[in-house]
């Protein structure tokens, strides 16, 4: 429906609506990562010049866009919700989703129950001895009570890079051709035909449980469009839930027997708000065929305050205190990557660290040549960043200013947001070193970032990440920097999620070709190097547990391209059908297999219960030293132990 004529035609009337809007401007609700992506486009400019209720040129050009621009997150009450009469995609209490137009973003903006609009930062995707590791097969044994647990009745969902629905080993062990993806949303394809969006969602293709079985079945060919090219997905689902029927049970995954219901982010880019719809469809078809549900995240990033209030993050720890609800989070790949840096400064007090560009081969052609950081500090001050280019090129910003300066070492822009401050008020400087307007690239070197506490009373306190940049083999890096703490990803962070660090299950494998290898600096027992660490920005401790995640044998997608240049060989196993990868993406899934074989025998207990029971289950050693700590959280996995921490109200029999 094109809604936005009926609109241009009801200006006048809508003036009568000002009462519902308050007078600050709308973009002061923006949060920054939106107030970037609007003025990368220069709709920023658009939206200030437009006010709701008042015919002016810049609002009829707001008019006339009729597709949605942004999927985004609002935060805010149900009256507001109700009042602005949008389409939205997913709505729970204070917390809704939508993809709209700039005139929406206008007229939300400037509600006065609207009180933050979202876009946040983007997120990327972070069996055999390493079940063995965590006493799950001790579980599929029946060591409890003489029953065996396996994830019968429970629902697995993967929100990843999709899932190969041919593989075995997601197929019924009994029936031929039946497959235990009971249903699957490809956000990133288009419908085409007879092809449809989930019931109450407006984009992307859902494929049912009798579509994906007709495939499997040869009745239909090309049908299921969506194809696990990366292979993560896949990967991932085998960890969780892979039944081990093409290795004849050798790569049995955790959780056996559950059922899974996939959302498949086919290009590897994952945006808070449809995050927030994928874990919305997973738990609404949960509901609807009455069992209990763990939602797996193996993807993150570092772009938000790292303190449990992104949108995203908010929804997991709705959900968490939900019966029958959980959701498992990869601590993320960042332990080793010195990205972070921070310091609590007294009054007037200064610090200063180095952001190292390393040597690098600019991208001439496109000029994308950029390093992005993030500066989140406390609402209450006052600070000052300047930042010194190697051969000694300065720019300044206080908080509230924003600066770009093009110099002979490349672009330095600094932006400030002092018009916004999240839910528990922290505030945000951007840093960007990029390519200038006459194609100069960043330098490389020591570009030196000096923080100033220019307040008079307050503590100071701050942390600074690399967000993400264009250079890789070498990354820049800080220095000196915190080294693993503070580098667990969002939505690793959230109070609700069971975050999951991983240590070192194998350091040694025989690739296909006969030929064995190793990682010469991975100790066997020990915390993985890349495993991110806490604690969170506001001093909760992360992760909650760790488990395998170096080096983890599963299930790998026909889709992959196993001749591109760019594949490695060494990681195909010798039996057909399996791959080896690694990282907190491979931990985080032993955990969700853990919780859906929780929930076969309690359905009931909420995911904030199921944190606890993992917390107390911890198993340390010498590697863990005192737990819990900010490296391995509460220990180690222990599937066997988790029994004696709830009680067993399904799947025992009556004699």
């Amino acid at each position: 429906m094109n809604y936005r004529h009926i609109y241009f035609s009801l200006i006048l009337s809508f003036m009568l609506l000002i009462p519902l809007f308050g007078q600050d401007s709308s973009v002061s609700k923006f949060d920054p990562f939106l107030q970037r992506e609007l003025k990368s486009t220069g709709d920023i400019t658009l939206l200030r010049q437009a006010q709701p209720g008042v015919p002016s040129q810049a609002l009829s050009k707001l008019l006339e866009i009729d597709e949605p621009l942004y999927n985004v997150i609002f935060h805010g009450d149900d009256r507001a919700f109700d009042d602005l009469g949008i389409r939205f995609n997913t709505r729970l209490p204070g917390i809704a989703t939508a993809r709209v137009s700039l005139y929406d973003l206008l007229r939300a903006g400037y509600h006065s129950g609207i009180r933050q609009i979202e876009i946040g930062g983007e997120m990327t995707v972070n069996l055999d001895r390493s079940v063995r590791r965590i006493n799950a097969h001790r579980v599929h044994e029946g060591e409890i009570m003489n029953v065996p647990f396996r994830g019968r009745d429970v629902i697995i969902g993967i929100i990843d890079t999709g899932i190969d629905i041919f593989h075995p080993d997601f197929r019924d062990t009994l029936v031929t051709n039946a497959s235990r993806v009971l249903s699957m949303w490809d956000v990133r394809l288009d419908p085409e035909g007879d092809e449809r969006n989930p019931e109450n969602f407006d984009y992307g293709v859902e494929y049912t449980r009798n579509a994906i079985e007709l495939e499997l079945r040869g009745e239909t060919q090309g049908a299921i469009r969506s194809a696990d090219v990366n292979g993560h997905g896949t990967h991932v689902a085998g960890i969780i839930g892979g039944n081990g029927m093409k290795s004849n049970g050798w790569y049995t995954g955790v959780a056996p027997e559950a059922e899974f219901i996939v959302v498949s982010f086919t290009d590897g880019r994952f945006f808070p708000a449809e995050v927030v719809d994928a874990m919305n469809y997973i738990f609404t078809k949960a509901d609807e065929l009455g069992r209990p549900a763990v939602v797996n995240l193996s993807i993150g990033g570092h772009g938000g305050a790292h303190d449990g209030t992104a949108g995203h993050e908010q929804v997991i720890t709705f959900y968490s205190q939900r019966s029958g609800k959980a959701i498992t989070a990869a601590a993320g790949n960042s332990g080793n990557r010195e990205i972070h840096y921070g310091q609590s400064l007294t009054p007037r007090e200064e610090s200063e660290f180095n952001l190292r560009i390393p040597d690098y081969s600019p991208d001439l052609i496109n000029n994308d040549n950029y390093v992005l950081k993030y500066l989140w500090y406390e609402s209450t001050d006052i600070f000052e960043v300047t930042v010194t280019s190697p051969n000694g090129f300065e720019v300044s910003v206080q908080s509230g200013d924003s600066v770009m300066v093009s110099t002979p070492d490349g672009a330095i822009e600094l932006d400030t947001f002092d018009n916004f401050a999240n839910p528990k008020n922290a505030r945000v400087f951007f840093i960007n070193i990029h390519t200038t307007n006459t194609q100069i690239p960043p330098k490389s070197g020591d570009w030196k970032i000096n923080v100033h506490n220019r307040s008079g009373v307050s503590s100071g306190k701050y942390n600074s990440w690399i967000i993400s940049s264009s250079m890789d083999n070498p990354r820049p890096v800080v220095q000196p920097n915190t080294g693993r703490e503070y580098t667990v990803t969002i939505p690793g962070t959230a109070e609700g999620a069971i975050t999951a660090g991983a240590f070192t299950s194998r350091r040694e494998w025989t690739s296909r070709n006969g030929q064995t290898w190793h990682f010469p600096d991975a100790v066997e027992g020990n915390l993985a190097s890349f495993s991110g660490g806490g604690p969170t920005r506001d001093g909760r401790t992360k992760p909650n547990i760790t488990s395998p995640g170096q080096i983890i044998g599963s299930a790998k997608s026909r889709d992959v391209d196993i001749n591109d240049p760019n594949f490695q060989e060494a990681l195909l196993l010798p039996r057909q059908g399996y791959w080896l990868l690694q990282g907190t993406s491979m931990a985080a899934p032993h955990i969700a297999g853990v919780v859906a074989i929780i929930f076969e025998a309690n359905p009931d207990l909420t995911g904030k219960q199921i944190i606890e029971i993992i917390e107390q289950s911890g198993q340390s050693d010498g590697y863990t030293g005192s737990i819990p700590n900010n490296e391995w959280g509460f220990g180690k996995t222990n599937a066997i132990e988790m029994f004696d921490h709830f009680e067993i109200t399904h799947g025992i029999p009556d004699e």
